[in-house]
């Protein structure tokens, strides 16, 4: 019985092994220059092999850090726009988001998103 258990649990690891290979991954954290250039404690993106990891937008001007006007659907329309510029930049787009969500904090609006970004080149990013 306990050559049966050892055979069994062998076998189950390599078999969940191979069903899940262990990839490469691959951990850049991306951010413009006019981005970095605030000097915030965060990048604007991680890509995780072809994931994209979006810091949270909030409604802000893109490279002024200064919130919109006029109430929650500007603040919101914004941040939609800040977080398409941000996926565009890092080889998505809106058409491969996975998963988003949205938060107040400070403001009244902030959205987060995932994305893929399978044809990406992995480079250094650029303005």
């Amino acid at each position: 019985m306990k050559r049966l258990f050892i055979l069994f649990s062998t076998t189950l690891l390599c078999i969940s092994s191979n069903a899940h290979p262990q990839p490469d991954h691959a951990i850049t954290r991306l951010s413009s220059d006019a981005f970095k250039q605030h000097n915030l404690p965060f990048s604007q993106a991680v890509r995780v092999n072809d994931i994209l990891y979006l810091s949270g937008e909030s409604g802000v001007i893109s490279g002024q850090l200064k919130r919109v006007e006029d109430g929650v659907i500007p603040e919101t329309r914004q941040a939609l726009d800040n977080i398409k510029s941000t996926l565009e930049r890092f080889s998505s787009g809106m058409d491969n988001v996975i998963a988003g969500s949205g938060l107040g904090l400070g403001g009244r609006v902030e959205i987060e998103f995932i994305a893929l970004a399978p044809n990406a080149q992995h480079q250094s990013p650029a303005g």
